[in-house]
């Protein structure tokens, strides 16, 4: 189930969230409510385990004072679960950063709202009817699936109906005794059992579990009583008899990491840039939010350039890592410029313009100045601005005194209002604009360029050049993407 819901065509994001709210359901017996009102500080990773913190929240109220509770990882899980749960923890990441309040179920922006519920709902309900073929299944199931599975546990048992002895023996037996050394504090069944799986379940008293819950209760007073089988007894006519049927195998299906990557957007290259100024691997980065290869390898190398070719004074506190830079800029700026990459794809714009690495890596001189001097500089960096929807206000275009009458006239009718240096420098002191290290047809480095720079201001919605910078690489990579797309 889990992978037809990784492989669900359309929405990536509700694809994978769909998949984690039913991993919740199956592996920690959370309720639906609990599972879609989790926060991030909710989830706590301890000893490469996991543990759910379930608790009263702004998001969602419980069903009894029971409810609350902590609840350990029990069950040993596939690659595929594991990645999934990597993934989603890096995409809060790259969204939230270090808000700790912020709901599992959330994209930029929505750090303090619930998830569409009935949505990713009705797509788990659709696909577990058609990996299990039972038209009546509802996502409280896989709830109860857990909990059978721990009482199971919890009481010892080898129940030939839920275990196949001839294979599963010994692993059942090992993870009986890691169930009970965890809720139990020992190994071996007691009395203690029944209140072990009614706090794991958030059940004001084991009633709950006995009468609704141990759907093997059949098969263990089987068990007991030992009754006389007998194989020839005969089916009335138009009834199945559901012993005959074959069981079912369990067939793993291998995952591979690259399949379906999504198409690269300026946001996910920003969120990509985030977990790597995080401290996150590049390509496991790349990985956890659907990328293909060629886009990180676009990206790392404007990242290597910014960082051996522009002037930055080391900080005391500044880690030894690649790309150091990245982590010079703040928590609210990250989530200024994410917030700003996603306004535009709210708002329906696509790129109409492309704006290659190594044009920007000319662009972008030692003092993290954007120089443009060509023609196609002016429109192109013009049409960038007006894909993320920052006006002139913002800006500051710069240029040295005396200035190319030509280059100016490109410059208004791209609609940049330009000022000279000494304008925008301090005091009676000229704006010092850096050399640019690019040659034209003839060989010759250009004399006449202009700077563009973020207007410093605590309203501004680019606040430093490094802001500004990144921004462009984001739209670069994605918008290299979108060429490549349209040519084919």
């Amino acid at each position: 189930a889990l992978l037809h819901l990784r492989e669900s065509p359309g929405n990536e994001r509700a694809a994978r969230f769909s998949a984690f709210l039913l991993l919740l359901c199956y592996r920690f017996g959370l309720r639906r409510g609990e599972a879609l009102g989790l926060q991030r500080r909710e989830w706590v990773e301890t000893d490469g385990s996991w543990v759910v913190r379930v608790r009263r929240n702004p998001y969602r109220t419980l069903k009894r004072p029971a409810s609350k509770r902590h609840i350990p990882l029990l069950f040993s899980l596939s690659d595929l679960e594991e990645r999934l749960i990597r993934e989603i923890m890096a995409m809060s990441e790259a969204s939230h950063g270090d808000d700790e309040l912020a709901t599992l179920f959330s994209d930029v922006g929505e750090a303090r709202q619930l998830p569409d519920a009935t949505t990713l709902v009705d797509l788990v309900l659709q696909v577990l009817k058609s990996v299990t073929g039972n038209p009546d299944i509802v996502i409280h199931h896989a709830r109860h699936s857990a909990g059978c599975r721990v009482a199971h546990a919890l009481y010892g048992l080898s129940l030939p109906m839920w275990f196949d002895p001839a294979n599963n023996t010994e692993k059942n037996v090992d993870f009986s005794h890691s169930v009970q050394k965890t809720l139990l504090g020992r190994i071996g069944v007691t009395r203690r059992a029944p209140w072990a799986l009614a706090i794991f379940m958030g059940h004001a008293s084991p009633v709950t579990a006995l009468r609704s819950y141990l759907h093997f209760l059949p098969e263990w007073c089987a068990h007991h009583l030992t009754l006389p089988l007998n194989n020839n007894r005969l089916c009335p006519d138009k009834i199945i008899c559901l012993d005959n049927l074959p069981v079912a195998e369990i067939r793993e299906t291998p995952v591979d990491s690259n399949h379906h990557p999504v198409p690269p957007t300026p946001l996910t290259i920003l969120k990509l840039m985030r977990l790597i100024s995080r401290g996150h691997n590049p390509d496991r980065a790349r990985e956890y939010l659907g990328l293909a290869a060629n886009n990180l390898l676009g990206l790392v190398s404007v990242l290597e350039h910014i960082g051996s070719e522009t002037r930055f004074i080391l900080r005391k506190d500044e880690p030894e890592m690649a790309y150091s830079f990245l982590t010079r800029v703040t928590e609210n700026g990250w989530q200024r410029m994410e917030l700003l990459a996603l306004e535009a794809i709210d708002s329906d714009r696509k790129p109409e313009v492309t704006l290659s690495p190594k044009m920007l890596m000319n662009m972008i001189s030692a003092s993290r100045q954007i120089l443009l001097w060509s023609d196609v500089h002016f429109s192109l960096v013009r049409s960038i601005l007006d894909y993320y929807s920052i006006p002139n206000s913002q800006i500051v275009l710069t240029y040295n005194e005396p200035g190319d009458s030509g280059k100016l006239t490109v410059a208004k009718g791209a609609g940049f209002l330009p000022i000279n240096s000494i304008a925008a420098g301090t005091g009676k002191k000229a704006f010092q604009i850096d050399g640019v290290f690019a040659y034209d047809e003839y060989e010759n480095r250009p004399m006449h360029r202009f700077c563009l720079l973020p207007k410093l201001g605590i309203q501004g919605v680019l606040r430093n050049r490094l802001e500004l910078i990144l921004m462009l690489v984001a739209f670069s990579i994605a918008s290299m993407h979108s060429e490549t797309q349209t040519s084919s």
